[in-house]
């Protein structure tokens, strides 16, 4: 069974804990967790999951055979730089950090190194994230399987080309904020009507998890599940009209490229 360490103990890396030990893909004495600070969130996640906990990256290292990275960005710098000598050829790095490149780590740690790059969404928390999955140059399709194998513990995850974690950023990164907004409109807009607010936010929030489980559980296309319950001249049908009179389609397309070209913006260099 192969060893892993995961460097971060903020929510991403509790998340993966957790899901990767209720899923059965990892047992707990096959599992060591630091953090740079917050001891106390070490010792939870030893109370809780009986995971190796250490202080020290060095033994962290020595036990793994893969090595998920998932600190904040503004902590990269400092730990490639205290890891590059720790790291040996056996090590696979999968990174969680928000616009990291793979060949950013593999110029750190400057050694011809196997790193995948992953893109989750706050979803991780409950196990129902979208994961993005990137090679770096030096990492095998077993890589990448072992990886889609700790990702699917925790929601689904798809392999992509590098090139598009930008745009996977403004899709399912930033996305579930654009489906919070949705939520909120329409439980403002039924609130307007007469509604009371708690059962607007009851019917708003159940409405789309009942439809994106429906979507899920058919695997139909979503344009036939929309024409199925759209009726000709019906409530429907005049809703999604008003929606296409003011842009609603257009609005969300420019919202998407919008987000994907701040993400190019911000990590610029990276």
């Amino acid at each position: 069974m192969k060893k892993l360490g995961i460097i971060g103990a903020g929510a991403i890396g509790s998340a993966i804990v957790s899901g990767l030990i209720s899923a059965g893909t990892f047992k707990p004495e096959d599992i060591i967790i630091t953090n740079r600070e917050k001891r106390s969130r070490l010792l939870k996640l030893k109370e809780l999951w009986k995971v190796n906990i250490t202080e020290d990256k060095k033994e962290l290292l020595r036990f793994s055979d893969t090595i998920i990275i998932a600190v904040k960005p503004q902590d990269i710098e400092d730990l490639l730089k205290e890891i590059k000598r720790m790291v040996k050829e056996k090590h696979l790095i999968i990174s969680v950090v928000a616009g990291l490149k793979t060949s950013t780590i593999e110029s750190k740690i400057g050694k011809k190194i196997r790193v995948v790059r992953t893109m989750p969404n706050i979803a991780v928390a409950v196990g129902e994230s979208a994961t993005a999955i990137a090679k770096g140059t030096y990492a095998t399709d077993d890589d990448i399987s072992f990886t889609k194998t700790i990702f699917c513990a925790l929601g689904k995850s798809v392999v992509i080309d590098e090139g598009l974690m930008d745009l996977v950023t403004a899709l399912s990164g930033s996305g579930p904020a654009y489906i919070y907004f949705l939520i909120e409109a329409m439980r403002e807009g039924a609130i307007k009507s007469g509604m009371p607010e708690d059962v607007a936010h009851v019917l708003a929030l159940q409405t789309l998890w009942g439809a994106s489980e429906l979507s899920k559980r058919t695997n139909e296309d979503i344009s036939l599940l929309r024409e199925r319950i759209t009726s000709p001249g019906g409530t429907t049908a005049s809703a999604l009209q008003t929606m296409k009179e003011h842009g609603l389609p257009e609005i969300i397309s420019k919202a998407i490229e919008s987000a994907t070209s701040r993400s190019k913006e911000l990590n610029q260099g990276r």
